[in-house]
């Protein structure tokens, strides 16, 4: 293809404006551009053309958009004066190779100027179905880091198009497309702009939301732990209500036991020695002596069926006595020897944590009995700070921890979950150090003065032949 013919020298147009006023017209130009008042894109469109319609003195005129990839353009403006003669429809992307001479500056990536448009011109390429016909034509591309990215076409001006022309319109195009491109970079600003204020609106909803159900959920979490806590505290107190109760029971029957079936079995006993001195040497004296040491025996379990149930040594001496009782009961009994250290000078004087302590003394004994693998354990009685610390320590096999945990379930009775709990009701603390191979340390702190949630009740309730100072077992024989 020829390329289409290069900016003539100046003309008439020239020589009849002097320099200086075609330099303050270009001034008067670039002035009203940087006043335009805000204008939408269509609108600025329609104002290139009719400028460049004004500069130029034409009166044909069209504004276009070329795409990205300079293939196709697209009519975005036409002048008013075409508009009423050409039926041509736009707005529509045309492909540039089938494009007439209109896209030919976008093709070449310069200007193209024609004054002669009847003269023969390979970049043309006749006229579509309803055009008004051309007799002069100027088309200049604007470009933008290398490549067309709009183009603007004048024609049929009254003059030849000259190198003012085109210099001044061109300058034109070059300042009004850097404020389309601002305006251009200020909507794309206040679009990205919108659309953070609008995922920041939406972010500080969920955030929101989010907020609003966890500090449901905290509420929700914190009423939950006040009724666990309720209800352990709750469990404690039944427990400890248990616990005396069972006391209670086991002193009550221990008493049964001494009163009426310990009294019996005596009275039966003196009968029996009575009939044997009668029957001296008989033959009737055999199966005597045989059912004497029946009750002998019966004598003997219920004595010791009573100290299991409730240890009458325990109310009447003290639990210094008591405890010193229960080492020698545990190396009568199970052949364990216990060494005690009592290094209480003043005895405790609340009743309820001597009968927990003896149980808990007595509970940890047996353990080291039936657990442990050695005949030796120590028990340690000391009053430390507010609290009674008792310590009780073997150098048997020792257990895991985790093992007592995982058993927790499984464990019940006077154990050693339970004497923990209970501690922990009445005030206390429970420690436990156990090593495989090393042995087991258990200690006790005990409030000296406990808490008042039962004491009232329960000296209330205690029954006569239980706060009556009891005989001994001893008296049953």
């Amino acid at each position: 293809m020829e390329q289409a013919k290069q900016p003539k020298k100046p003309a008439a147009k020239e020589e009849r404006l002097p320099a200086e006023s075609k330099q303050v017209r270009m001034l008067q130009d670039l002035c009203r551009i940087f006043r335009l008042p805000e204008k939408s894109f269509a609108e600025m469109s329609e104002y290139i053309v009719n400028e460049c319609l004004r500069i130029s003195g034409s009166k044909l005129g069209i504004f276009g958009l070329v795409s990205a990839d300079e293939t196709s353009i697209t009519a975005s403006a036409w002048a008013a004066k075409a508009g009423k003669n050409c039926t041509v429809p736009g707005q529509l992307p045309e492909p540039l190779h089938r494009s007439g001479i209109w896209a030919e500056a976008v093709r070449q990536h310069k200007p193209v100027i024609i004054n002669t448009y009847q003269e023969p011109d390979l970049s043309k390429r006749g006229y579509p179905e309803g055009h008004v016909p051309l007799s002069r034509l100027m088309s200049i591309p604007i470009s933008e880091g290398g490549r067309a990215v709009a183009v603007v076409t004048v024609a049929n001006s009254k003059h030849a198009y000259s190198t003012y022309d085109y210099l001044h319109t061109n300058l034109f195009l070059e300042c009004v497309w850097g404020v389309i491109k601002r305006k251009q970079n200020e909507e794309a600003l206040q679009k990205a702009y919108a659309e953070m204020e609008s995922r920041i609106k939406e972010r500080t909803r969920d955030l929101r939301r989010a907020n609003k159900s966890l500090e449901q959920e905290i509420l929700e979490r914190k009423q939950a732990e006040k009724q666990v806590l309720a209800s352990n505290e709750l469990l404690r107190s039944l427990t400890s209500e248990l616990a005396r109760t069972e006391e209670r029971e086991r002193r009550r029957i221990a008493a049964d036991l001494h009163d009426h079936i310990g009294q019996t079995l005596a009275l039966t006993k003196m009968k029996l020695d009575a009939l044997l001195d009668e029957a001296g040497a008989a033959n009737s004296a055999k199966p005597l002596l045989e059912i004497r040491e029946l009750i002998n025996q019966s004598i003997q379990e219920t004595r010791s069926l009573m100290t299991d149930l409730s240890p009458s040594i325990l109310y009447e001496l003290g639990f210094a006595e008591a405890i010193e009782w229960l080492c020698e009961h545990m190396q009568a009994q199970h052949g364990l020897t216990v060494d005690l250290e009592n290094y209480l000078k003043i005895p405790l004087q609340d009743e309820e944590m001597q009968i927990f302590l003896f149980r808990a003394i007595r509970e940890a004994l047996l353990n080291v009995v039936k657990h442990a693998g050695v005949k030796e354990a120590a028990v340690v009685l000391r009053k430390k700070g507010k609290y009674a610390e008792v310590t009780i320590q073997d150098k048997g096999r020792g257990m895991e921890l985790s093992t007592l945990e995982r058993g927790r379930r499984q464990m019940s009775g006077f154990g050693l979950l339970s004497i923990r709990e209970r501690l922990q009701y009445l005030g206390g603390h429970f420690e436990m150090a156990s090593t495989r191979g090393q042995g087991t340390t258990i200690t006790l702190l005990a409030p000296w003065q406990r808490r008042k949630e039962g004491a009232e009740a329960e000296k209330n309730y205690e029954p006569e032949q239980v706060r009556r100072k009891e005989k001994t077992v001893e008296a049953i024989s």
